[in-house]
């Protein structure tokens, strides 16, 4: 499905002046009036989630590593455009989603080779900490995990982008499906569309771990 984007999608968003989980609007706000350590505690706070969320979208670790960075990229060069309108997650993940679908369609039309992800944790790594720590989890249960863990990341991988955008700012950011839908352009009936078909993608493949509501 098309998103809607551009050049002024970081024209809007909203400083969360109540600080909390989400107290990107504040620093802004203080960078915005002359507090140069501002933008470091935004770059600190947020690099992380913004980064793995790239990742697990455009599934190439070298272009995750450059797309996190023109993130905050932009919102240093939009932060006097920033307004009241929304939270600044919100706002943030919405450069972030939009600068990945922009970054699929490109590779798809030019053909670029995806680099492969790599896989998760080592699951030897964690059963010898089982081992060395009589308190730890069974090495049985260690398997189990990590060989669900591995079949979600494979699931979510196999989404079309915009399905896979969608369910991951869904289940792992945890955004409203209102945010969702100012993040990825669309209205909210098309993004519970797109989340109700991701849904169903991953109940189908991971049907033997677990159910899915």
């Amino acid at each position: 499905m098309e998103t809607r984007h551009g050049a002024g999608s970081e024209r809007f968003g909203a400083p969360d002046l109540d600080g909390g989980d989400d107290p990107g609007g504040t620093w802004l706000e203080r960078f915005r009036e002359g507090d140069e350590s501002a933008f470091d505690q935004i770059v600190v706070h947020y690099r992380a989630m913004v980064h793995r969320f790239i990742f697990r979208t455009v599934q190439d670790a070298e272009r995750a590593e450059d797309l996190s960075q023109e993130v905050f990229l932009r919102v240093y060069k939009a932060r006097h455009r920033y307004r009241p309108s929304a939270r600044f997650r919100t706002w943030l993940f919405t450069i972030a989603a939009r600068l990945c679908l922009n970054e699929i369609r490109s590779r798809r039309r030019e053909h670029r080779v995806i680099v492969p992800m790599p896989r998760g944790r080592d699951p030897g790594e964690e059963i010898e900490q089982s081992v060395a720590d009589p308190g730890a989890r069974p090495a049985s249960m260690v398997l189990e995990e990590a060989e669900l863990e591995e079949a979600v990341r494979s699931a979510i991988a196999d989404l079309p982008p915009a399905q896979r955008a969608a369910i991951l700012l869904l289940r792992f950011e945890e955004l409203s499906y209102k945010e969702i839908a100012e993040s990825l352009g669309i209205s909210v009936m098309a993004t519970k569309s797109l989340i109700n078909r991701g849904r169903e993608s991953l109940r189908i493949r991971l049907k033997r771990f677990l159910r899915m509501e």
